[in-house]
């Protein structure tokens, strides 16, 4: 950068002076604008669950001098053990209105709402919260939206940890945030994991720099406010989570079978963990006629659902089946014979009149001893579909004896004719 008095080479000093201001200030200004002013900032306390609860999460953060509060432009990203797999927790659009150094700044989950006292009023909700596979190891950084700026970084799980640990200058005095904690991020208890200097303190080492609250976390606001983390509140459900799976019974989708994803495949109110009918919206039960399926059906209105109705277009109220073939009396043609239930025209008493073969529908087959298809005669030589194409004839059975006949009688007329010429 130059330095206040430069000149323009080869300018004289009237001339030069002030271009070199101008030029000066453009450069001083190129610094505010890449660094916005949140650029002095401590990412202060982490909360990576609550009570076992991994979606109730909090991030606060400190100003370490004033006007810090434009961090429009500003985003959290998380990273796993090595560094890597960046999850942007919350790319921040708007500014605060607090500015003065030690003033926070906190962004929470929506699930956090359930576990302080008095419920929480944060300055942002977190998009995504840090996955539960980050949670032994990884690192947390407040940086610019280009990733040009990393303001500050906090990295846990000791030697699990191999990622980067650097940061920028401007609160660490040689740019390492590094050796991580030692531990993994705190999510079974009421605690938070909390810097342990001043507001306008630089970073050490995140292994030096944080510990753990002793007792519940505090969270703090923009405008001041403040709010104890405290075990599951539900205000509106007195048995409160039964079925301690961290969703309120009031609102939970099952509360008496723990469900903390309160997955509902068909959208019927009933989580798919105490829902029989998973992927049936009209029922949580399979019923009678299972799931699918509308138990409401009676068709013949004889009070026998449909899919359990022995004649389902017949009113049988009593469902009597004499041959136990699955067709009720009412709808079974031979209620006795418990291989028909359609008689054909030869009655019960013949098999059903299913024979291609019948040509006068007496119900027997008119096919010859031979047994050929479409053989009505018992001649074996007649078309059979069976065997395809119809059987071929013996060459000239037909033709030899027309052949001879026409032989003969020329050779008598031949005779005749010899016996007049000679007379």
């Amino acid at each position: 950068m130059l330095a206040a008095n430069t000149w323009i080479r080869g300018s004289s000093r009237g001339k030069g002076f002030r271009p070199a201001v101008a030029a000066l200030a453009i450069l001083l200004a190129m610094p505010l604008t890449a660094q916005a002013s949140y650029h002095f900032m401590q990412i202060e306390q982490v909360i990576a669950g609550i009570d076992g609860d991994t979606q109730a999460q909090a991030i606060q953060l400190r100003m370490r001098s004033n006007s810090q509060n434009f961090v429009s432009g500003s985003r959290l990203i998380v990273r796993d053990a090595a560094g890597e797999n960046p999850v942007v927790l919350l790319d921040v659009a708007s500014d605060l209105p607090a500015g003065t150094v030690g003033q926070r700044i906190l962004l929470v989950s929506e699930k956090v709402a359930s576990y302080t006292s008095p419920a929480v009023a944060p300055d942002f909700v977190l998009a995504n919260v840090i996955p539960e596979a980050y949670l032994a190891a990884g690192t947390l950084t407040f940086e610019n939206d280009d990733g040009t700026l990393l303001v500050w970084r906090l990295s846990w799980g000791g030697a699990a940890y191999d990622g980067p640990t650097g940061g920028a200058l401007t609160n660490d005095d040689n740019g390492e945030f590094g050796p991580p904690h030692a531990d993994a991020l705190p999510s079974t208890t009421l605690h938070g994991l909390l810097f342990q200097g001043s507001a306008d303190a630089k970073s050490s080492t995140n292994l030096a720099d944080y510990s753990l609250t002793p007792a519940a976390a505090v969270l703090t606001n923009n405008a001041g406010q403040t709010f104890t983390i405290t075990e599951l509140q539900c205000p509106n459900d007195p048995d409160a989570d039964i079925d301690d799976d961290h969703v309120c019974g009031d609102v939970d989708n099952c509360p008496d079978a723990a469900n903390a994803d309160q997955a509902d495949t068909d959208d019927d109110g009933f989580g798919d963990a105490c829902d029989g009918c998973p992927n049936d919206s009209a029922k949580t039960e399979p019923g009678v006629c299972g799931c699918g399926l509308d138990d409401e059906d009676d068709d013949d209105a004889d009070d026998i659902l449909d899919c359990i109705d022995n004649c389902p277009g017949l009113s049988n109220a009593d469902q009597s089946d004499s041959d136990e073939d699955g067709a009720g009396d009412a709808c079974d043609e031979c209620p006795d014979d418990p291989e028909i239930v359609n008689a054909g025209p030869g009655g019960c008493d013949a098999p059903p009149d299913d024979n291609a073969n019948d040509n006068d529908s007496d119900n027997t087959n008119d096919n010859g001893a031979d047994g050929n298809a479409n053989d009505n005669d018992g001649s074996p030589s007649d078309d059979d579909d069976a065997g395809g194409a119809p059987a071929p004839r013996a060459c000239g059975a037909a033709v030899v004896p027309v052949l001879l006949g026409i032989l003969l009688l020329s050779s008598a007329c031949l005779s005749r004719t010899r016996g007049s010429m000679a007379a």
